[in-house]
């Protein structure tokens, strides 16, 4: 069974989750199957809308913050999927994600080698590396981005969703705050992300907010 987690913050998060999560609603994902992990909030708890599952978290990662929230509780799925709340979703989505589960014995099945994290990653797997994950609580943007598809990086069995690599279809400001995004499009799941980080991985070079 897979689920859908996905990561954000408290500062911006009314502004990109409404895409997102309508999106994944048009595309036929259930409510119960899409955990929202919202970092550094003020209030903390969980939460339960028409479209997700809430889980307000004191402590934020980032695009690291889903994975690390989700480890912290019971096991609910055999495998989630992860997404960051700038990314927007097609209506095959969850029909080419459930492609993974044809690699039965693999760990990760990674999109585009893992770029940003997305992959569906198994829930054992995800737990045999809780040390390693929880190490990232409260990290700095710069230490987020080092980091991202660390999981698909030397240990582990890994696969690679088949299908085109990932294409660059411009900029855009998608949510309307001023700052132009590099609009992504990821074809082996059917997938947009909206970047305000791309080709930075150094210290002071990259946008922290909207």
């Amino acid at each position: 069974m897979i689920g859908y987690v996905v990561s954000s913050n408290w500062e911006y998060f009314r502004k990109t989750l409404p895409r997102l999560l309508s999106s994944m609603n048009r595309a036929g994902i259930p409510r119960d199957s899409i955990h929202v992990f919202v970092g550094r909030s003020p209030n903390i708890g969980n939460g339960t809308t028409m479209f997700a599952r809430y889980h307000y978290l004191k402590w934020g990662a980032y695009e690291h913050t889903a994975l690390i929230g989700y480890t912290e509780m019971p096991p609910r799925f055999t495998h989630v999927f992860l997404l960051h709340d700038t990314c927007e979703v097609g209506e095959q989505f969850p029909y080419r994600v459930a492609h993974g589960l044809q690699f039965a014995s693999v760990d990760v099945v990674a999109v585009n080698n893992g770029m940003c994290g997305f992959s569906l990653y198994r829930d054992a797997y995800l737990r045999s590396r809780t040390e390693e994950l929880h190490a990232l609580k409260d990290c700095d943007k710069h230490t987020a981005m080092l980091h991202e598809g660390f999981l698909v990086r030397g240990k582990g069995q890994i696969a690679e969703y088949p299908g085109k690599p990932y294409e660059q279809l411009g900029m855009e400001d998608i949510y309307g705050t001023g700052t132009p995004r590099l609009k992504e499009y990821y074809p082996q799941v059917d997938m947009w992300k909206y970047k305000a980080n791309y080709g930075n991985t150094q210290p002071k070079n990259y946008i922290e907010v909207l």
